[in-house]
């Protein structure tokens, strides 16, 4: 699996460290009371960018999921769970071990080109998400399969994405297109829209 393994006090890729920060930013933006007492990083990686939502949500519980337990959870783990209110758990993002309607907020950076099934994905990030929360989600918004052979399947554009998105059940309240290479959208149900 294709992975950024950052230690503290490394440098980190800016453009990755970017997108986190603006999921950090935009977390409690649209609940009604702008707070979250739970929040999933899905497909955390080696955790560094689980450790910053934690740092900035310091009383909210910060779970960091990611396939790979013996390279990612275990440096995560090892170097990043270091805050009381972060922790580190091996997980599926097409398969979560959650029930329905836990997480007032998901980030899923870089995440869904590397599964087979970007809408299933999608679909199953709705249900562990409770009906008010936001889903923070970026996607490179250009083919990248030819490029990468880690990317399991590409959205090809932006417009291409934002259908996704919507085909899953999910409304679109705000959008960053950073770089012209990668798509950030943060997301609320559709039946929040509706009431």
């Amino acid at each position: 699996m294709e992975r950024i393994f950052v230690k503290p006090g490394s440098p980190i890729k800016l453009d990755h460290l970017k997108r986190y920060q603006w999921a950090v930013n935009h977390i409690g933006l649209f609940r009604e009371d702008n707070s979250c007492s739970t929040i999933l990083d899905c497909a955390c990686g080696c955790g560094y960018g689980s450790n910053l939502i934690a740092k900035n949500n310091p009383d909210c519980q910060i779970i960091g999921v990611d396939l790979s337990l013996i390279e990612a959870i275990t440096f995560a783990k090892k170097w990043w769970a270091t805050l009381p209110n972060l922790s580190f758990l091996e997980g599926d993002i097409q398969k979560l071990i959650f029930g329905m309607g836990v997480f007032d907020a998901i980030v899923s950076l870089e995440s869904i080109e590397h599964t087979i099934n970007p809408l299933k994905t999608l679909i199953e990030l709705k249900r562990v998400l409770k009906p008010t929360g936001i889903l923070i989600l970026s996607f490179p918004s250009s083919p990248t399969i030819k490029k990468n052979h880690w990317h399991l399947s590409e959205v090809k554009n932006f417009d291409e994405a934002k259908y996704l998105v919507n085909l899953a059940g999910f409304s679109i309240r705000q959008e960053w297109q950073q770089d012209k290479s990668f798509g950030v959208f943060a997301c609320v149900k559709k039946e929040i829209d509706n009431e």
